[in-house]
């Protein structure tokens, strides 16, 4: 941006070489136990659909669906004992390879014409919700998946907050504040594969995610009809609703439907998602940040920032030759708990009013790149986390292709074609955790990730401003975007950013976030 003239997979997190060793570990309340020595990985309580799960706070209703063929009865694991009822024709599958394949027994089997559950407890008018499930599908009717009616079984005459698929395998999440609202996958997902899907409803608005990943949202919508009602799986009501599919009955697979009286957060989606992947670990990847990082192809710039205080250079992983220089105060925390646990030294310190780094080669309009970094801060003043300037030092005259924060937490990362082109996550991060950020951009557009989540993205912007400069960390000018912070400079602590010269895909900003977790 120009101003004139005086503006300025699973378990990535703890694959390692360990040859026949073990490792335990904790992450927020659970042991893991890893044995690397017949290359896959075994697993604890959050690395199973119904640990994850149940390591969600506000469960109202956690159906595994894996009870055997004939079943009656839905066990229900939220420890409420709303214990749900098969109707129609149960069968279980116990014969192919399954969603959440840690967990015991098999998969629920809708045969599209009978089959569905209801529940036992009517909710009066639920405001705040989130709905999750895993199916597999190849049907070209559509169905229910998940929602809310007024009939506990049968159809319903009020019916809304549901997710249902489209004939052609898309799928819909919808409410009614006296009008159908829907947001929509752009993608089918009736091609016989097994698929998480989550929505959820709040004051923050309406998201939809699938396999771990943000695919519709829709900040304006918090209220939906005001009737009290059942949640029901599987089939209910879908007349009047957008592209309502041929039929109402689900015909597929099922398995671990929950439903949470609170929205689950990206990074809470992203973990459920992982505990129900069926991928192996393989030796010859590591638990090192830098090994990790190091082995995506196009990696351009990469630092560890791990240098020890008082350091002028910070030393370049990349093998390209583009050292940084520490510009500023340059302090190395080595004292508390940081992201990439398996890699030694500390973390650097930004202070807000000096410290930031600065790169060594200079790079011609980049058009195609991934920015990402682990960073933690209970800054209120926001500032610059990575972004691209025409100035190697001091403060850049054009510049964009930046991640920055605002006062209020929230990330931001824009680019400039002709105009501010911003995507901004709907959460705030500046709660004193270590998070990491990944900013991607190409020909498919902006996409912005948090944590390992996909939370906001825009395909239609693939191109920014032309011009030669440099990239930096922690400080630039931030004149005139969305959301200027009080300060440019940064404040809060960041290790392992690097740059790269490809768009990373949904995997391996997964498989670098639980590289770093600690």
């Amino acid at each position: 941006m120009r101003r004139f003239p005086t503006a300025i997979t699973l378990l990535a997190a703890i694959l390692a070489l360990l040859a026949a060793t073990q490792l335990e570990s904790t992450r927020s309340g659970f042991s893991v136990s890893v044995a690397n020595s017949i290359n896959n990985a075994g697993s604890a309580s959050q690395f199973t659909c119904q640990g994850a799960e149940s390591a969600n706070s506000g469960a109202l209703e956690q159906y595994p669906l894996t009870e055997p063929t004939g079943s009656s009865l839905a066990n229900d694991a939220s420890g409420l004992g709303n214990t749900g009822t098969y109707h129609g024709s149960m069968v279980s599958d116990t014969s192919s390879a399954v969603a959440c394949p840690r967990d015991a027994f098999g998969a629920y089997v809708l045969d599209g014409s009978t089959s569905f559950v209801s529940t036992p407890i009517a909710v009066s008018d639920p405001t705040t919700f989130s709905l999750e499930t895993w199916f597999k599908t190849s049907t070209t009717t559509g169905g229910l998946l998940m929602g809310f009616g007024n009939a506990q079984s049968g159809l319903s005459g009020a019916y809304d907050r549901h997710v249902y698929m489209d004939d052609a395998g898309h799928l819909y999440f919808g409410v009614y504040p006296g009008r159908v609202v829907v947001i929509e996958s752009p993608k089918s997902y009736n091609d016989g594969a097994w698929h998480q899907v989550v929505a959820t409803f709040s004051s923050a608005g309406m998201y939809l995610y699938v396999d771990g990943a943000l695919v519709a949202s829709n900040a304006a919508v918090t209220t939906a009809q005001n009737y009290s009602g059942w949640w029901r799986l599987g089939y209910d009501n879908l007349n009047g609703w957008t592209n309502k599919p041929s039929d109402r009955f689900f015909k597929g697979e099922m398995r671990f439907a929950s439903v949470y009286s609170q929205a689950l957060s990206a990074s809470q989606v992203s973990v459920d998602f992982t505990a129900g992947s069926s991928t192996t670990v393989k030796e010859s990847e590591s638990s090192s940040c830098p090994s990790t990082f190091v082995h995506q192809p196009g990696l351009a710039t990469g630092y560890s920032l791990s240098d020890p205080t008082g350091s002028a250079s910070a030393v370049d992983l990349s093998g390209t030759g583009n050292g940084g220089a520490y510009q500023g105060s340059m302090v190395s925390d080595t004292s508390g708990a940081q992201p990439c646990p398996n890699d030694t030294a500390g973390a650097l310190v930004l202070n807000g009013s000096s410290t930031y780094v600065s790169t060594a080669n200079v790079v011609n309009n980049p058009t195609t790149f991934t920015l990402e970094t682990w960073f933690k801060t209970t800054t209120s003043s926001g500032g610059l986390l990575m972004g691209f300037g025409n100035a190697q030092t001091g403060t850049s005259g054009e510049y964009d292709r930046h991640v920055y924060m605002d006062n209020s937490g929230h990330l931001i990362f824009g680019v400039y074609p002709g105009y501010t082109a911003t995507i901004q996550s709907p959460g705030t991060y500046n709660d004193g955790g270590w998070h990491q950020v990944v900013a991607t951009f190409s020909s498919a557009g902006m996409n912005l990730y948090a944590d390992g989540a996909l939370v906001a993205s825009d395909p239609t912007v693939t191109t920014a401003q032309n011009y030669s400069g440099w990239w930096r960390l922690g400080y630039d000018n931030l004149n005139g975007w969305p959301g200027t912070p009080s300060s440019f400079y940064f404040s809060g602590e960041m290790r392992f950013a690097t740059v790269y010269s490809t768009a990373f895909t949904l995997t391996q900003v997964r498989s670098t976030y639980l590289a770093g977790l600690p």
